[in-house]
């Protein structure tokens, strides 16, 4: 999608979703930047590097009375994945609708991971994702060609680049769904494929 703001031309891929809040509002970039408390200079910035910090993607929608979910949802439903109830600590977790055989050593999985699931949080969707295809951090960030201790990092502090994100879904052939969910339970359901 390309963009044009001031007349400059921005070419974005992963931040459709930020223009997204800004269009829904009717904003200027300005505008969208001073209402989350952030200068306008990094707002370009993020534009032109078409890459945002999740943290700060949550902040700028907050500030505008809007949330943000994400998922990632592989293509071939039936690969390899876990669908069903896991039992961590006492505490049952419902990770998608649908009930197969579970990994039989799911609860002994990643402790970074399961923490995150248990606590919720903006990357609570990638710790979710992470069970459903089986594999420990290891095989995970060997797999999407990431560095497992920035991965260790990511997940306890519940931050992440999107373009992070985007590399996780390209490796697991799996397509991202972004839903924007306005001050009046409006929602916009937005994938990029």
């Amino acid at each position: 999608m390309e963009v044009t703001i001031k007349q400059k031309k921005y070419k974005i891929n992963r931040l459709i979703i930020l223009e997204f809040i800004r269009q829904k509002k009717g904003l200027t970039l300005r505008a969208l930047a001073e209402n989350a408390g952030y200068a306008s200079q990094q707002m370009y910035v993020w534009y032109r590097n078409d890459d945002i910090y999740i943290e700060q993607l949550y902040n700028i929608a907050s500030a505008n009375n809007m949330k943000i979910e994400i998922s990632l949802q592989k293509r071939i439903s039936n690969f390899n994945t876990f669908y069903g109830d896991v039992t961590i600590d006492d505490v049952m977790y419902r990770i998608e609708d649908k009930k197969i055989n579970p990994h039989p050593n799911i609860a002994k999985f990643t402790p970074e991971v399961l923490e995150r699931l248990k606590a919720g949080g903006k990357l609570k969707f990638l710790a979710e994702f992470m069970l459903r295809t089986r594999e420990n951090s290891t095989q995970f960030c060997r797999k999407t060609r990431l560095n497992a201790t920035s991965f260790k990092m990511w997940m306890k502090e519940d931050n992440i680049k999107i373009s992070r994100i985007y590399k996780i879904a390209e490796a697991y052939d799996a397509k991202i769904i972004w839903k924007l969910i306005r001050d009046n339970n409006e929602e916009l359901t937005y994938s990029p494929d």
